[in-house]
C-alpha cells in the first residue's frame, strides 16, 4: 500500500526548486534528480514547468549535436543562419539544383583547387 500524497507547501516547493536547480547545474537528468530527491520524475517535470526560471537539464546543458540537427539535414543548418545569408544562398543556387547538390559541388571545387595548389607547390 502506498502512502497518501501530501501536497508540498509553497516553502517546500521553493526549497525543492533550489535543490533541482543545483542538481541540474551539476548535470543530473530528471530521473536522477527525482531519485535523489525521492519523488517521481513527473513531479520534477511539473515543478520545472511551473517554476519561472527553472530549466530542464536539456535547456541548461544543450547538446551541440542536437542543436545542429541530424547529420545531413541541411534545412535546419541553413535556417539557423542569418536572413541575409539565406537570401544570398537562394540567389546563387542554380535553378533546378538542390542545396545538397550545390554544397557538394562547392566541396568538390574546393578539393580540386587544393589538389592543384599542392601539385603547383611540388
Amino acid at each position: 500500500m502506498s502512502k497518501p500524497y501530501k501536497r508540498a507547501t509553497p516553502e517546500e516547493m521553493a526549497e525543492r526548486a533550489k535543490v533541482i536547480a543545483k542538481l541540474v547545474d551539476e548535470g543530473l537528468t530528471i530521473l536522477q534528480i527525482a531519485e535523489k530527491i525521492g519523488v517521481g520524475d513527473g513531479r520534477i517535470r511539473e515543478q520545472i514547468k511551473n517554476t519561472p526560471g527553472l530549466k530542464t537539464p536539456s535547456e541548461a546543458h544543450p547538446n551541440p549535436r542536437r542543436l545542429a540537427g541530424p547529420v545531413g539535414a541541411l534545412r535546419p543548418a541553413i535556417t539557423a543562419q542569418t536572413d541575409e545569408f539565406q537570401r544570398w544562398l537562394e540567389n546563387i543556387l542554380p535553378e533546378g539544383t538542390s542545396h545538397a547538390e550545390f554544397i557538394v559541388s562547392m566541396a568538390v571545387d574546393t578539393y580540386l583547387d587544393e589538389m592543384e595548389a599542392q601539385q603547383d607547390a611540388a
